[in-house]
């Protein structure tokens, strides 16, 4: 029988093209990514250093982009070589891992990790995270960038690249992503040891909170208005996206808002603020780790949640 199936030319093209194409020359350009340097990326791969220029020219006609520029001592990539790496770098590493017998070794991984945390979070746990890292695996790096809730609905779109990890109050429910407790908090009233009326107060009622004027992190203020409505914290409600900058408005001003308590103890060492329990009815405020399931079998990922796990367990021990 005659086979007349018809072949779409460009699935044809492209196939050809992927054939044409030495997939060694990937490894070789993620290294050169990595080190930025010719010399020091050839002494990583056993290679020499005219072997890896011809390499990298190889790909420049591959890709029809200079990809790397002399920059001082070393190379920058171009911006389409930046692009290319994300993209690379993730495939090169989702084939290791699944190569049997090989496990994943931090203290010579050049790995970079993608993570996308709520601005409430990323001050002190980012600091445990980088440093613990640091240590462990002085060639991994991080890129930490802070989580909107517009990067969460761009989600539901396959086209938009995932990140390694989300860190945020919610739980990522869509599917295909898996998600863990990471920590638990309650939410504290913190104002001014200065405010005109709350100053001495060790106590608050909702009364007490609906004639006060806030400032809060949107993620909290929607907890609140949740919780028990909007009218609690007035509909007026300034919205500040940085804790940081949301304490010390608070220090300075007769505004008045709502954080987790390890925060609000952090803001007290060095700004001068009063600390009342929250009195509305859920006053509890969790940290979730979240990621792909694409990422269940990858041993370096397992190994990076973990990270994740020690740093936010050390943080509630201390907390307590």
């Amino acid at each position: 029988m005659i086979d007349n199936t018809i072949v779409p030319q460009e699935t044809n093209s492209v196939s050809s093209i992927l054939r044409g194409v030495d997939l060694n020359l990937l490894t070789i350009f993620e290294v050169v990514m990595q080190e930025r340097n010719m010399t020091r990326a050839a002494k990583v791969l056993g290679m020499s250093q005219p072997a890896v220029s011809n390499a990298i020219a190889r790909l420049k006609d591959v890709f029809n982009d200079e990809l790397f520029i002399r920059h001082g001592r070393g190379i920058q990539p171009t911006s389409r070589a930046e692009v290319l790496f994300s993209s690379i770098n993730n495939a090169l590493n989702l084939v290791r891992d699944e190569l049997p017998n090989v496990p994943f070794t931090p203290e010579s991984s050049t790995r970079n990790y993608s993570v996308s945390m709520r601005a409430t979070l990323q001050s002190e746990s980012t600091t445990r995270l980088v440093r613990d890292v640091s240590l462990l695996a002085p060639n991994v790096s991080l890129n930490i960038s802070m989580l909107h809730d517009q990067e969460l609905s761009f989600m539901v779109d396959k086209t938009i690249k995932k990140k390694d990890f989300y860190v945020d109050f919610s739980p990522i429910l869509m599917k295909g992503y898996r998600n863990t407790l990471l920590s638990s908090d309650e939410l504290v009233v913190i104002s001014s040891t200065a405010h005109s009326r709350l100053s001495c107060f060790s106590s608050l009622n909702l009364s007490d909170m609906m004639g006060e004027q806030f400032v809060l992190h949107p993620a909290i203020l929607d907890m609140v208005a949740k919780s028990e409505g909007e009218e609690c914290v007035g509909r007026g409600a300034h919205v500040c996206h940085s804790i940081q900058d949301l304490v010390t408005i608070v220090a300075n001003t007769q505004l008045v808002s709502i954080v987790p308590r390890r925060a609000a103890e952090l803001a007290n060492l060095t700004l001068d603020i009063n600390i009342v329990p929250c009195p509305i009815k859920d006053s509890t405020i969790k940290t979730y780790l979240s990621w792909h399931t694409d990422k269940d079998r990858d041993a370096g990922h397992v190994w990076m949640r973990d990270q994740f796990q020690h740093v936010f367990n050390k943080q509630m021990v201390m907390t307590v």
